[in-house]
């Protein structure tokens, strides 16, 4: 349980990797990745890389509490490996923190600097930037929504939403959908639009810290002087 594990990971698909780091993991001739158990648990996790990513593969105490000798109850296969995956930086500089195989459950962080948006920074959700400046969704069968909060290199923040549509399809966007789609905006100097983000000049030209596009419908509002000591809002009792 205590051992650590240097080695080479290559093996085939679905894993092709080079080398590995294993926490109670070891690769063995026989292709299999052994563990072992201390007569309460045996956890164990693996580092490796493949196709220049760096990966890390979790497997949680099951089976409870086999120990030596390592026999085929406490191997895993490539594919086991694969499907445990937690955690993935690859060659982009992008970090994915989620299950391999469940797209939709899967978080982003990387940088978003493109040819067609001047983005520093980004979280992704069920979105990634890949190596030829494209952003892929993936599909769980039945929905492929998406959304993202980046930063631009003016310091505002964006939120942009990616509707569900062709719910069984994968696919990619592009830099330019990512900005057509954009939702809202928040500004550098703190103003802030919502909807129609190319409307940002129109709050800006006209002083105004928030633009809804299409309106507000609200409950309660109440409307102040700056300053003032008390912040009346009677001006709009019945009998003002």
């Amino acid at each position: 349980m205590q051992r650590v594990t240097l080695g080479v990971a290559w093996g085939g698909s679905p894993i092709w990797g080079g080398g590995y780091v294993g926490y109670n993991f070891r690769r063995e001739s026989n292709g299999k990745w052994s563990f072992l158990g201390d007569g309460g648990g045996n956890d164990a996790s693996v580092i490796y890389t493949s196709g220049g990513n760096v990966i890390f593969s979790i497997k949680a105490t099951t089976n409870g509490l086999s120990s030596q000798p390592i026999g085929p109850l406490n191997q895993l296969t490539d594919a086991d490996i694969v499907n445990n995956i937690k955690l993935r930086l690859n060659s982009t500089g992008t970090l994915s923190v989620g299950p391999e195989f469940s797209p939709l459950n899967k978080v982003h962080i990387g940088p978003a600097w493109g040819i067609g948006m001047s983005g520093s920074g980004y979280i992704g959700f069920n979105l990634e930037r890949d190596d030829q400046s494209r952003w892929l969704y993936k599909a769980s069968g039945t929905n492929n929504g998406a959304a993202m909060i980046w930063g631009d290199m003016d310091g505002g923040l964006n939120i942009t939403t990616k509707y569900n549509s062709n719910n069984s399809t994968s696919g990619f966007i592009n830099d330019a959908d990512i900005l057509s789609h954009r939702c809202m905006k928040i500004e550098n100097t703190g103003k802030v639009v919502i909807g129609d983000v190319s409307s940002i000049n129109t709050a800006t030209k006209y002083g105004y810290k928030l633009y809804v596009e299409g309106g507000i419908i609200t409950e309660k509002i109440r409307v102040a002087i700056k300053n003032s000591s008390d912040w009346a809002d009677f001006v709009f009792a019945p009998d003002y």
